[in-house]
Formats: structure tokens, C-alpha cells, sequence
């Protein structure tokens, strides 16, 4: 900043007061509201596991059936994991279709520990879920996903409105300084000749008054 004008300066240390405060109130806002609809899912998520383990019963077979019933959303997942690690699953696309998860995606749920919720992304496309396991029986468990498309969708929404709001407040905030320095710059510039005019005028009439 070597050069500057203190106007400069001025203008330069508001804008990055502004903008770093409109960020920090963005980024506290996004994490809040990411955090609350994530909480919401797991709500959602706990109830719709124990809804489907009790459903499967003691002899877990196709999870395929059970994502047919009522009260699951579009996206949901249903997967059964043996003792032996082996994995049947499947899902419940956006056209309401059963389609069952390739072996890459299945590998995901292999071995892993699903006694509490966690976030798990798949591959090929299926985008990132919510995942909850119970035991049925058999020794099996089944894990039951829900998808955070929705929640994703929402905060990203967001993201993008503070991030609007705060270019635009930058724009009008620097113009409105801007301005407001060039007012002040202009004062400045006319106070010399004022004086020297009413130099020149009292000069003037001292000599007319002169002998």
C-alpha cells in the first residue's frame, strides 16, 4: 500500500472490514445451517433403521423389498451385511426404481462400522449419505442410508445468496465511500482559492480606502 493516499487507505481498510465480516458471518451461518439439517437426517435416519430392521425380522434376506414400503424417501438405501462380510444392497432412485449397488459401491459398506450415523460417499454417482447399521438376525446387520442431497442442495443455496449479498454490498459500499472521499477531496481543493480570493477582496478594499 506503499503510495497510497490516506482516501485510499480509508476506502481500502473499509472494504476489508466489510467484506471480512460479511464472510465470517456467512461462513457461521452455512456451517449452522449445514449442521441442523444434518441433525434432522439422523433423526430421520434412526427412526427409519429401526423401522426397517424390524421389518426384515430374524431371516434378513433381498433389502430390495423393503425399500418399497411406505415412509421412505426418494434415495434411500437399504443394505444387509453377513457375518461373512458379504453385502446385498440396493437403493431407491429419484424415479422411485429399486437398482441394486455395483460391487464398487457395495465394497464400501464391507467392514465398516455403522453403530453410529456417519457420512459415506459412493462411487458412480451416487453421491454422499447418511448410514446407520443394526443388528438382525442371524448375526447379520443391516444399514440403512439416507441421502444428503437435499441438505447439500440448501447450504450451497445459501452459500451462494451471502455470496451475492456480499459483492453487491462491497459495490455499493465502495461507491458510496468513494464518493464520500471525493466530496471531502473536493472541499479540500476549492478551500485555497476561497482563501486567497477573500485575500485578494480585503486587499482590494484596504486600497481603496487608502488616501
Amino acid at each position: 500500500m506503499r503510495g497510497w493516499s490516506l482516501q485510499q487507505r480509508l476506502v481500502a481498510g473499509i472494504l476489508a472490514l466489510l467484506a471480512g465480516a460479511t464472510l465470517g458471518i456467512g461462513v457461521v451461518s452455512t456451517f449452522a445451517l449445514r449442521t441442523s439439517l444434518i441433525g434432522q437426517l439422523d433423526d430421520e435416519l434412526f427412526s427409519t433403521t429401526q423401522r426397517v430392521a424390524l421389518t426384515l425380522g430374524a431371516r434378513p434376506g433381498d433389502p430390495s423389498s423393503s425399500l418399497l414400503g411406505p415412509g421412505l424417501p426418494l434415495g434411500s438405501l437399504i443394505a444387509v451385511v453377513t457375518p461373512q462380510g458379504r453385502v446385498t444392497a440396493a437403493y431407491l432412485d429419484l424415479d422411485a426404481e429399486v437398482r441394486e449397488l455395483s460391487a464398487l459401491q457395495q465394497r464400501v459398506l464391507a467392514g465398516a462400522s455403522f453403530e453410529h450415523p456417519r457420512t459415506i460417499r459412493f462411487p458412480g454417482g451416487l453421491g454422499e449419505y447418511r448410514v446407520l447399521g443394526a443388528p438382525v438376525g442371524e448375526g447379520s446387520a443391516v444399514v440403512v442410508g439416507l441421502s444428503t442431497r437435499a441438505a447439500t442442495v440448501t447450504t450451497a443455496r445459501l452459500g451462494a445468496t451471502i455470496t451475492a449479498i456480499l459483492i453487491g454490498t462491497l459495490v455499493i459500499a465502495a461507491a458510496l465511500v468513494l464518493r464520500a472521499a471525493g466530496k471531502v477531496g473536493a472541499r479540500r481543493g476549492r478551500g485555497p482559492g476561497v482563501r486567497d480570493g477573500g485575500v485578494r477582496r480585503v486587499g482590494a478594499v484596504r486600497a481603496d480606502d487608502g488616501p
